[in-house]
């Protein structure tokens, strides 16, 4: 695969939290595909999916701001920012109408055209922080 052909996949990851449509990752993630994510054992393309329907309910107007790109022919990285409004229920908690915007940091290996593993990191200590669930240090 060429560089472009990385960067192609992670636009289209973009596209997933943007286009609020979840069934891009059964074009982009393999069938073999693992996810390794914050507080969630291994997940497979349907569990992956269903961890991005907790936050498509609580945020149901989550979108995602590439800031950086990084791509090989067989790896890719994003940094990105989430935002959303916190409007339906989010692990447990009821919806606040606060706004957040949060870091993260997404990467994969691609083979054949599409990506078999997925590392994602957020902020989730913050979002909780600017949700009021967590007291801010000072």
């Amino acid at each position: 695969m060429s560089i472009e052909d990385t960067k192609a996949i992670g636009n289209r990851f973009i596209a997933i939290f943007n286009e609020q449509n979840p069934a891009i990752a059964d074009e982009i993630f393999a069938p073999n595909f693992t996810a390794r994510l914050p507080s969630a054992p291994s997940l497979d393309r349907e569990g992956w999916k269903a961890y991005l329907g907790v936050f498509r309910t609580g945020f149901p107007d989550l979108y995602l701001e590439a800031e950086d790109m990084v791509a090989t022919d067989d790896r890719l990285i994003i940094r990105v920012i989430l935002h959303g409004t916190h409007q339906g229920d989010f692990q447990g908690m009821a919806p606040t109408g606060k706004r957040v915007a949060f870091t993260g940091i997404a990467m994969f290996r691609i083979a054949d055209g599409q990506a078999v593993e997925h590392w994602g990191e957020m902020d989730i200590l913050g979002m909780m922080q600017q949700l009021g669930a967590i007291p801010c240090p000072g």
